[in-house]
């Protein structure tokens, strides 16, 4: 019998949906593939970080273990309470200890309920780009060969039937993500003054609602929005803008890559390794050079279409036959 696998999300939360919609989409893609409900999920009840909602939410997971338990990511804890040989714990990113300096309490605390313990007590790590392998192995002090990379795969339903055309009166930049990781201040100031709308997606801070007002920017903001409404903002954009200063992979490179818009990142792991050829490359901190791409983007035919074309080819390595097939090997090992 194909074993059980049992998929554990965080509590459902509208502005975070990134895990929600991969490993959903995953468990989804092998129950058509067998047949059969061979996937299951499992949503925690709490979203709110304190001690006993921690308890609560280890103990739902407990009592709904299955044969193979794969945590999907974010509550890393959960592992303390599962058993250690049928865990896969998938850590995504390290940002949690990014947040506070060592010697916060806080620091301590991430560092030994959401990484150090749950790592030690699962029985196989996966992370999602050899990236955040690397920050895992030096900030827990992981050993290399106890952490598997298996990337993120773009959701098939992102998808184009032809080549996105800008709107040359005014082309629409597409931003995805207001946190402070995705460096929206500069790329505010580096299209000050271009003809074009930035679409927006998430929600804004005050402060940058007053940089974008204050460089006179034509602008939209989008905030909970739904897969259709996503898809939408891809299908209308003449160039999708990711120019982050921190990720642990980079999904809207390759959603973008998906639906033949070119994009602009940044020329550093793991975005540069995501985007292949596939992507025009900056240094994030270097506002004339975002500014440049931009302008080459917009303005040159010939570049753009070579950019959409090396992102199609990209899209191989990440479908999601590719990436099932890695988990499903990793499952009945």
């Amino acid at each position: 019998m194909y074993p059980i696998v049992t998929y554990f999300f965080r509590h459902p939360r509208p502005e975070y949906h990134s895990i929600e919609r991969l490993f959903g989409g995953l468990a989804q893609h092998q129950n058509r593939q067998s047949g059969q409900t061979v996937a299951q999920q499992v949503r925690c009840p709490h979203s709110r970080i304190t001690p006993l909602n921690l308890l609560r939410n280890c103990l739902y997971a407990r009592r709904r273990r299955g044969n193979i338990n794969h945590i999907t990511g974010d509550v890393h804890y959960l592992a303390l309470v599962l058993p250690k040989r049928s865990t896969i714990l998938t850590i995504h990113d390290c940002v949690l200890l990014t947040r506070y300096p060592t010697w916060h309490p806080m620091h301590w605390l991430h560092y030994y309920v959401w990484y150090k313990w749950p790592i030690g007590r699962a029985g196989v790590v996966t992370t999602i780009s050899d990236k955040s392998k690397a920050e895992l192995v030096q900030l827990t002090g992981t050993l290399p060969v106890t952490i598997q990379v298996i990337p993120n795969f773009c959701d098939p339903r992102f998808s184009a039937d032809k080549q996105a055309v800008p709107q040359q009166t005014k082309p629409v930049i597409l931003q995805v993500g207001t946190g402070t990781n995705k460096n929206l201040d500069r790329l505010v100031v580096a299209v000050a003054g271009l003809v074009c709308r930035l679409v927006i997606v998430g929600e804004l801070t005050q402060s940058q609602l007053d940089l974008l007002q204050g460089h006179q920017i034509d602008f939209q903001s989008m905030t909970n929005v739904d897969f259709e409404t996503l898809r939408h903002c891809y299908a209308t954009a003449s160039l999708v803008t990711f120019v982050s200063l921190y990720e642990g992979f980079g999904l809207p490179i390759l959603e973008a890559q998906a639906m033949k818009v070119p994009v602009l990142t940044s020329d550093k792991e793991p975005m540069r390794t995501i985007a292949g050829r596939g992507a025009a490359l900056v240094d994030p901190t270097n506002l004339t050079a975002m500014r440049a791409g931009i302008k080459r983007i917009l303005a040159n035919d010939a570049y753009r279409n070579e950019l959409i074309e090396a992102g199609q080819r990209n899209m191989a390595n990440y479908t999601i036959e590719r990436v099932s097939a890695q988990y499903t090997a990793l499952y009945a090992s």
